[in-house]
C-alpha cells in the first residue's frame, strides 16, 4: 500500500488521469453503448482511445456522429482504417503493431498531405473530410463530382 504523500509523487491514479480532458471538450455522447452491437462498440472504443488528443476528439465525434447510419461495407472500411493492416511490425514482447498511426493520419485529414487516391477506405475518407470541413482540399481528388 502507498502513502498519499508517495502516490502524489506518481501522478494522478489512471481513473484520474482519464477523467481530465484539458481544454478540449468531448462533446457528449449520442449513440449509448447499451443500443450498439459490438462491432459499433468496438470502433466507438477505437476511435476515442488514440494516442494524440487531437484524434481522439476529430475520430470520436465522427464516430458518435455517423455510427447508427453506417452501412456494414462502411463499417468494415471505417474498422480497416482505424487499424489498417499492411505491414505488421513485431514489437517486443511479441506483440504485433498493425494499427495507422495519428501522424499519418492527422496530416491527411488536416489538409498539409493529400489522401492517397488508392485509399481502400475512400467512402469514410470522403464522410471523415466532410465531417472536418466541408472544403477540404483532398475531397475533390478523391470524389471528382465533389463540387
Amino acid at each position: 500500500m502507498f502513502s498519499v504523500a508517495r502516490r502524489k509523487m506518481r501522478g494522478p491514479r489512471c481513473s484520474e488521469a482519464f477523467r481530465w480532458s484539458g481544454s478540449i471538450q468531448l462533446p457528449p455522447t449520442a449513440c449509448r453503448l447499451s443500443v450498439l452491437d459490438e462491432t459499433r462498440r468496438h470502433l466507438l472504443w477505437k476511435s476515442r482511445t488514440r494516442e494524440w488528443m487531437e484524434m481522439n476528439y476529430l475520430l470520436g465525434g465522427f464516430v458518435e456522429r455517423h455510427l447508427p447510419s453506417l452501412s456494414m461495407q462502411e463499417l468494415q472500411q471505417l474498422d480497416r482504417l482505424l487499424l489498417r493492416k499492411e505491414e505488421p511490425v513485431v514489437m517486443l514482447g511479441g506483440c504485433v503493431h498493425c494499427q495507422l498511426q495519428d501522424y499519418e493520419i492527422f496530416p491527411w485529414l488536416s489538409g498539409r498531405a493529400p489522401v492517397p487516391s488508392d485509399l481502400p477506405e475512400k467512402e469514410v475518407m470522403i464522410l471523415l473530410l466532410r465531417y472536418i470541413n466541408s472544403d477540404h482540399p483532398s475531397l475533390k481528388a478523391l470524389h471528382p463530382s465533389v463540387e
